[in-house]
């Protein structure tokens, strides 16, 4: 119980660490001008994944097969076939369900969602999607499923781990406004650097879902008077549909195969509690939700 308490700490405090830093990148960046302003972004944002890795790496002993999955590994075909089309699927699922989280509670949703992605930062196209559709999900990928989750796999119940990374991609601050997205992806990327031992298909569901996620927002605001609403519900859903065919039909032989690693099973409250009920993660959540408060006065 003790170990638990101690991981639990130091999982939270590394949680408090990246927050903080992620939150006070775009605030420094602006002190610069022109260039200047868009390196120091991008090393902003790629620290506060990194001092958090190197965080856990000094502080919580994590077995070596579990720190093994930030090595590149072979791969078969329908081990990306399947991330591929879940990547777009997760990436329709997630845009599909902020349109009506944001319709419902915001009038002028598609500005609100636009507000909270890199569209709003005004640097060369290139630059964008350099650090935030490459570096950023290659870093945030080594400490949330490279370093995190396999502290909290060591100790606790697998799917309550990929739940709780889903959360903690959820409360990142780039992610207010795309909370059901952010959710989905984390939880996608979990699994998928479980069930492959492997982060970089982790990496690879970031690239994909995000990029299909931009696109899809830009088709949106582009072409939005043309009246691109009026069949969007229908074209979501025959997209979800495909995409959700082709991800089974890929997984399939992954399954037959036994390619896939099972869950590890436990009580769960027992296992988990110790983790999430301490100081350290409670100044995660607490720098969250003051966030959150402040984000919308």
């Amino acid at each position: 119980m003790q170990i638990k308490s101690y991981v639990g700490f130091f999982t939270g405090l590394s949680l408090f660490v990246s927050f903080c830093c992620l939150s006070a990148a775009k605030p420094i960046a602006q002190l610069f001008e022109g260039a200047v302003s868009y390196g120091v972004l991008g090393v902003m944002y790629m620290m506060a994944f990194l001092i958090p890795t190197v965080l856990l790496q000094q502080t919580v002993r994590v077995p070596k097969s579990l720190l093994s999955r930030v090595c590149l590994k072979l791969s078969t075909v329908q081990v990306i076939y399947f991330v591929f089309w879940s990547s777009l699927f997760i990436a329709v699922a997630g845009f599909f369900a902020d349109y009506l989280l944001l319709h419902i509670f915001t009038e002028n949703w598609l500005s609100k969602m636009m507000s909270t992605t890199v569209f709003t930062l005004h640097m060369p196209r290139l630059v964008r999607f350099v650090i935030f559709l490459v570096l950023i999900p290659i870093f945030q990928e080594v400490y949330l499923r490279g370093a995190l989750l396999s502290a909290h796999e060591a100790y606790a119940n697998t799917g309550v781990c990929i739940l709780l990374s889903g959360f903690c991609t959820l409360a990142m601050p780039n992610a207010v406004g795309n909370w059901c997205s952010a959710f989905l992806i984390g939880c996608l990327c979990a699994y998928v650097a479980f069930a492959f031992d492997c982060i970089w298909f982790a990496v690879m569901v970031q690239i994909c879902s995000n990029a299909s996620r931009y696109l899809l927002m830009w088709i949106a605001d582009t072409y939005s008077p043309l009246g691109v609403w009026e069949i969007f519900l229908f074209i979501s859903v025959l997209l979800l549909l495909l995409f959700l065919f082709l991800a089974c039909r890929s997984l399939e032989p992954l399954l037959l195969g036994k390619r896939i690693l099972h869950f590890q099973k436990g009580h769960i409250w027992k296992e988990t509690s110790t983790l999430f009920l301490n100081s350290g993660f409670a100044a995660f959540i607490a720098a969250v939700v003051l966030k959150n408060i402040l984000q919308f006065i």
